[in-house]
């Protein structure tokens, strides 16, 4: 009977191992230097976490300006002056809808211990259409590392002035050298000045949220600002609003900001020198902009926040939303 000789005799160095044999020789360290040649070039995750949202719970938010087609425009949009009436209209309403607020601040050691103010703007914002229902907006750059936030009024803003510190200064002055008659100001002034907190700071759209510690001291008005409508062209006429500029809104002007540098390419430029939260306006009194800070390149320019942020943070805020601080 025929049979089938098998050799069990070990392979010698010069056979070859088959491409499907898993070749289980050499030592531990050369496995695992092998593994690592074959590690993928992108980076991974030992741990991972999921969160859940909502649909409603992200903000629609459209970066940039409203792109509308001319064809879309109406007469309302095309560059217009406006009557004294017209004028005195949105400046009233432009008025009771900003507030003028100081931020305070204490540098950390090893730097001297002056407490430093900044003073600018805050704006009730309403995110209805009717305007109803406001909240308290402002800038966040110049507002999260204060130490104490106040709203102010009349009294407390001459003193200031008068102290040589302007609303909406870039540059902080020590609080020491804004004297009224030589007393500290705000001891003088202590029963004028409404304490705020600051909520919802988010940094990716520049935006906070500012509550007052005495709802009774400081009301909203009936309605705030109307924030421009993203399906709707720019308007060809704007207007800006400062106490420090007039009692009226004060006509302005867009400037290229094509060639803005990337890491300002998120807002776009506007000649209104008034920083810190205050409100540049279309002809029918809505809510285009809000003028964030001085543009480094050329003082005389200030670069404003686009209305498709401001929008996508009162979508945020009013659904409860939590704040964003990251970088």
């Amino acid at each position: 009977m025929a049979g089938q000789l098998i050799n069990l005799a070990p392979a010698t160095a010069q056979q070859e191992i088959p491409p499907d044999t898993i070749d289980q020789t050499g030592s531990d360290e050369d496995d695992e230097d092998e593994d690592r040649d074959r590690r993928s070039a992108f980076d991974s995750f030992d741990e991972l976490s999921v969160e859940r949202v909502q649909p409603g719970e992200i903000p629609n938010f459209k970066p940039g300006l409203p792109q509308g087609a001319p064809s879309q425009m109406s007469a309302s949009d095309l560059p217009r002056s406006l009557s004294g009436s017209q004028l005195r209209r949105i400046s009233e309403h432009v008025a009771a809808s900003t507030l003028e607020i100081i931020a305070v601040q204490r540098p950390p050691s090893p730097y001297r211990s002056t407490e430093m103010v900044y003073r600018g703007h805050a704006l009730w914002i309403s995110a209805s259409e009717s305007g109803e229902n406001p909240v308290l907006i402002s800038t966040a750059d110049w507002l999260e590392d204060a130490d104490r936030l106040y709203a102010v009024d009349g009294d407390v803003s001459q003193a200031l002035s008068k102290g040589g510190l302007g609303l909406g200064a870039h540059t902080p002055q020590p609080l020491s050298d804004v004297m009224a008659d030589r007393s500290d100001l705000l001891d003088r002034y202590r029963d004028q000045l409404v304490p705020l907190q600051l909520e919802n700071a988010n940094r990716h759209v520049n935006l906070a949220r500012l509550t007052p510690d005495d709802d009774q001291r400081i009301s909203a008005p009936d309605k705030g600002l109307v924030v421009h409508d993203m399906d709707t062209v720019m308007p060809g006429a704007i207007f800006g609003y400062s106490p420090s500029v007039g009692a009226t809104a004060t006509p302005v002007g867009y400037n290229n900001s094509e060639d803005l540098e990337p890491e300002y390419s998120f807002y776009f430029l506007v000649n209104f020198r008034a920083i810190l939260g205050a409100p540049i306006l279309t002809t029918g009194g809505r809510l285009l902009a809000i003028s964030a800070l001085r543009y480094p390149e050329d003082p005389d320019f200030s670069l404003a926040i686009p209305p498709g942020a401001i929008h996508a943070f009162l979508s945020s805020i009013s659904t409860g939303a939590e704040s964003d601080d990251g970088p």
